[in-house]
């Protein structure tokens, strides 16, 4: 048996080395759908800095309180979808429940650009929000589900390479629209998002269901199946990583299945407990670093530093750009990094941008001071760079992968909406903030956003290379089958006991 071990331990690790093309190409498939979210999420933001829709939206004596309105609403019912996907991902399916939402944003999308009060773009705005957290809060525990363990933090930081793609074309055609002097300019990139996600719908046809998801409906062959395309490889003819992530699959979902489920379940349990409250340490502390507060108003901000409607577009297209650098950049290095280490990087990183910012915002800009706003400039593009490096990708992987396969919609849905819950606290008032107080509002999200980075350091678990059956141990669980322990010369005689094994259990429960 030690030979065994020893040649799996040999084998599973040569083939790790590689990520199938298909697997990548899969990934970005979903990555893209993600970019949805992005997309739907910055569209305000261009909207602020556009003459057209703040002629018809924003009066002057009440622009602050509008803004924080529409930006509220959103994430006021992206925090609804959050909790909306869980039902539908576990019954139909994650590819339906991406589809749905998409859905969603294509309807409200060309409603939002239809409205002509803005009482009726608040309501359509609110489901544009519901929309986009569906496709959001699936993303990452799908790219999961589908991903081997020695790539899947690369993979899954795809996931926000999406989005701040998204983020990215909603500020080019922004920027693009501001030739456009017609009442229809605003509308337009309403419209165009509309049209994309219409195709995000459609794409979904094309991507291969969860393998984990299609175990859980005993679905076995569809789920081998799909393990065999997307983690093949020409030097591993015979599929042995995927019989052995198949025979770990069904090892752990037949215990899983045994296992009460929902969220009182998630707080009565020690183990499940400690996992939630994880989750919510990890985005609180992102969303604490403030990076959605200049996200949804960096045009206002980059007007705030002196700068014309016009170059506020154009510069907040380049700040994005950088965002969506780091996102790659940062994917590149989570698997060989951490998660931890790369968390509370990005929390202590942000707050000395923020904490710069504060300074121009004090000293430099009250006196019209060229050079100290250009260094303010520079500290916002840093700023969006190293949140999308550090922070960005590991809090999606990383509350993602700690959670059990039957749970895991539960806790990506607690994830998300603690996500939106926050955003919705820093970023509603943010507006009326930094007209009231100005610089003091970055002061008191540097002071949480510290202590929150220093508790990620000392209470998380670091995951990377763990495969998403074992990470269990980390909160003190044993998993059913290790990878590491299987014997790679019977894989195929194991895999057939397993299914022997489950199929007696059953009939027994008959």
């Amino acid at each position: 048996m030690e030979a065994g071990v020893e040649g799996l331990s040999h084998e599973v690790h040569h083939l790790e080395v590689y990520t199938s093309f298909l697997n990548i190409i899969v990934v970005l498939g979903i990555a893209l759908a993600t970019s949805i979210y992005g997309y739907a999420s910055n569209v305000m933001a261009g909207s602020f800095a556009q003459t057209t829709f703040i002629a018809k939206f924003l009066p002057a004596d009440k622009a602050a309180a509008y803004q924080g309105a529409l930006v509220g609403i959103y994430y006021g019912g992206a925090f609804i979808g959050s909790f909306l996907q869980q039902p539908i991902s576990d019954r139909y399916g994650r590819r339906v429940a991406m589809g749905m939402g998409s859905l969603i944003v294509c309807i409200s999308g060309a409603l939002c650009a239809a409205s002509y009060h803005l009482p009726m773009l608040l309501v359509f705005r609110f489901l544009t929000g519901v929309g986009g957290a569906m496709v959001l809060t699936v993303s990452p525990q799908f790219i999961g589900e589908l991903s081997p363990p020695h790539s899947r933090g690369w993979l899954v930081s795809l996931n926000v390479v999406g989005q701040d793609l998204g983020y990215v074309t909603s500020a080019a055609t922004a920027f693009g629209f501001s030739w456009v002097t017609e009442p229809v300019q605003w509308r337009l990139n309403f419209i165009l998002m509309s049209i994309f996600a219409l195709f995000i719908t459609g794409l979904m046809y094309f991507i291969p269901e969860s393998p984990r998801w299609l175990v859980q409906q005993e679905r076995y062959e569809d789920a081998l199946a799909v393990l065999k395309k997307v983690h093949s490889h020409s030097s591993d003819v015979h599929f042995t990583l995927a019989k052995a992530e198949m025979i770990q699959i069904r090892e752990q979902v037949s215990l899983e299945n045994t296992l009460p489920r929902g969220y009182r379940h998630i707080w009565r349990t020690p183990a499940l407990r400690r996992r939630a409250l994880c989750t919510v340490l990890v985005w609180i502390t992102a969303m604490s670093t403030g990076i959605l507060v200049l996200a949804n108003y960096i045009p206002i901000l980059f007007g705030g530093l002196g700068y014309g409607y016009r170059l506020q577009l154009g510069l907040s297209v380049a700040w994005l750009g950088a965002v969506l650098f780091g996102a790659i950049s940062g994917g590149i290095v989570a698997d060989s990094v951490g998660r931890v280490r790369l968390m509370a990087g990005g929390a202590y990183t942000c707050a000395f941008c923020l904490a710069m910012e504060a300074v121009v915002a004090a000293k430099w800009i009250p006196a019209n001071d060229i050079a100290g706003l250009r260094t303010g400039v520079a500290f916002f593009f840093l700023f969006g760079f190293f949140y999308n490096f550090w922070m960005d990708p590991s809090c999606f992987v990383y509350t993602s992968e700690i959670w059990p396969s039957h749970l895991r919609t539960e806790g990506v849905s607690l994830a998300m909406a603690t996500y939106f819950g926050a955003t919705i606290a820093w970023a509603s008032p943010a507006s009326t903030g930094f007209q009231n107080i100005g610089y003091k509002y970055y002061l008191i999200l540097i002071s949480v956003g510290v202590v929150c980075g220093t508790l990620c350091l000392l209470v998380l678990p670091e995951t990377k290379g763990l495969s998403l059956e074992e990470i269990g141990e980390l909160f003190g669980e044993e998993p059913v089958v290790r990878l590491r322990d299987m014997d790679v010369d019977n894989l195929d005689s194991t895999l057939a006991k397993t299914e022997q094994t489950q199929v007696v259990h059953a009939e027994h429960k008959v």
